[in-house]
């Protein structure tokens, strides 16, 4: 066919198809290529093709970009577009240190390669920010040397991404999406090093792994083999989601063959609707042996909260679910005269954290309007997980908007809150916008977030934590 190529659509390929034409041209697609009946070759002598759409390239077929310049692809680095290559995708010179594409390889026959078939990611290096990397269904891949990833990288069920050295992500996500740990292997030649961002899923890290961003196993449940030994940092957080009492697949587990040492957050949530009967245990973490402990815990009531927390053993880390709360004496009446102490107590047995509710004529509640959104946003969120029911989204609700709640914007809070962020080095705004508020009105801040606590407690008194005392 001698025409320039500007598809905007769905071009299908049913039988074996060239495209070239006399004189200069520039070929684009944003729109879809499917190459599934027939190879396609696109002969681009001085021409120039540009893709900001799709590729989808099937089985033993063939999409070939001969001569001219493929413009997504400069100085070793591929930008832009999606490459769904089960077959071969064929371009000039392709040599790909660096990805910042969506590139996904499916089964062992798929490859991209240079016009002499030599392997495109022979020199594979670093995966961008902006770039996303899947290899599943059977495609091994290994790296000649370090492989960093500030993007997402997915390895698939029956696949194995092995990095000849270190596996160093400073953000983005590793997913493991095997349906049993031995299903999806991510090896390092010495460590899986997980300075921000994520790794989650089911599969198995073949190597040591730190943590100082997010290890969460399991989609909904799952379990992460490590072969080597688990070091969790200050700032590493550990996610567990519990939807059942079988590990591995009821809840999620993080299995160590080595040794764990363990700092930073240790975060649970219950999935599902899942409500386990008292007593029961879920071995969240195994290793030989554990190490140190996490220094905060955000649990659900029943496993104890912020008062009991998880049960360290030698060889594992536990969650045991705990009695409810009964108030067993509640404070005595007593006169008192303005400006004068009040002391109370109550007593409480069961293990849950107690918060007893208190106000007296002048104790006003205020918060920043971002407050409006958050709390019906993070209700959603519970609802859709399954960690609430709808009823009882409905119903938090209801007493949320029936609380009496001030709303303050004062005209520098915007400023107040960006000083903050600089002077904390806080990535996000969120949580100092509420801490400007406070700082305005000289009043205290509480919450239930330790992290934040901890981030904040050298520069403001002003902050407390939800549930640190049982007396008032």
């Amino acid at each position: 066919l001698g025409v320039e190529l500007d598809n905007q659509g769905t071009i299908n390929i049913g039988i074996a198809t060239s495209i070239s034409k006399s004189g200069a041209a520039d070929h684009t697609n944003s729109g879809t290529i499917n190459v599934t009946g027939g190879d396609l070759t696109l002969s681009l002598g001085s021409d120039t093709f540009t893709n900001t759409g799709t590729f989808n390239i099937a089985d033993g077929r063939t999409l070939d970009l001969n001569g001219g310049t493929f413009t997504n692809f400069n100085a070793g680095t591929l930008d832009g577009g999606t490459y769904n290559v089960v077959g071969t995708f064929k371009f000039n010179a392709a040599d790909i240190v660096t990805n910042a594409a969506a590139i996904v390889l499916d089964g062992p026959n798929s490859q991209i390669v240079d016009q002499s078939n030599n392997d495109a990611l022979m020199n594979f290096a670093t995966n961008d920010a902006t770039g996303s990397f899947t290899i599943t269904n059977g495609r091994d891949l290994t790296t000649p040397d370090a492989l960093d990833n500030a993007g997402d990288v997915t390895v698939g069920t029956g696949s194995t991404l092995t990095v000849s050295g270190d596996y160093t992500q400073t953000a983005g996500s590793t997913t493991l999406e095997g349906t049993t740990p031995n299903d999806a292997v991510l090896v390092a030649g010495a460590l899986v090093d997980v300075q921000g961002g994520s790794l989650s899923g089911t599969g198995t890290i073949d190597g040591n792994l730190t943590n100082a961003g997010e290890v969460a196993s399991g989609a909904s449940a799952g379990q992460i083999d490590v072969t080597g030994d688990y070091v969790q940092t200050a700032n590493g957080l550990f996610s567990v989601e519990i939807g059942g009492p079988t590990p591995g697949t009821g809840y999620d587990v993080l299995a160590v063959a080595g040794s764990a040492t363990l700092d930073g957050t240790l975060f649970a949530s219950l999935i599902d609707g899942y409500a386990p009967p008292v007593g029961t245990e879920f071995d969240i973490l195994t290793a030989n042996p554990v190490n140190g402990t996490f220094a905060f815990d955000n649990l659900p009531l029943i496993f104890g909260g912020n008062c009991k927390g998880a049960v360290y053993n030698p060889t594992s880390v536990t969650l045991v679910t705990y009695a409810g709360k009964t108030i067993t004496q509640n404070p005595e009446s007593q006169g008192i005269c303005e400006g004068d102490p009040v002391t109370f107590s109550v007593t409480v047995q069961g293990h849950e954290p107690f918060d007893y509710q208190w106000r007296t004529d002048g104790v006003e509640f205020i918060a920043p309007s971002l407050l409006m959104l958050e709390v019906p946003s993070v209700l959603r969120q519970a609802v859709h997980r399954g960690r609430v029911t709808t009823a009882e989204g409905d119903e938090t609700l209801h007493a949320f908007l029936e609380m009496d709640i001030r709303i303050r914007e004062p005209s520098d809070l915007l400023n107040r809150t960006w000083e903050l962020g600089k002077t904390l080095n806080a990535p996000r705004l969120y949580d100092m916008y509420y801490l400007a508020l406070a700082e305005i009105e000289a009043c205290e801040l509480w919450t239930a977030d330790q992290r934040f606590v901890n981030l904040v407690a050298p520069h403001s008194a002003l902050v407390r934590l939800v549930g640190e005392n049982a007396d008032g």
